[in-house]
């Protein structure tokens, strides 16, 4: 079981919350994949791939 930081838990929490939250920083959101075991690669422009 992965065990994340008190800000990818908070990045999680916000994502997932009713009503969306409209103020998520992207770099949170990426660190967090990255904890989770994500790969990411950036594409054209502003297109990110995410990979298991």
């Amino acid at each position: 079981m992965l065990k994340l930081s008190s800000r990818h838990n908070k990045t999680l929490e916000e994502i997932f919350s009713l009503p969306i939250k409209s103020n998520i920083q992207w770099r949170d959101a990426e660190s967090m994949l990255v904890a989770l075991g994500a790969e990411l690669e950036e594409g054209n422009g502003s297109r990110v791939r995410i990979y298991s």
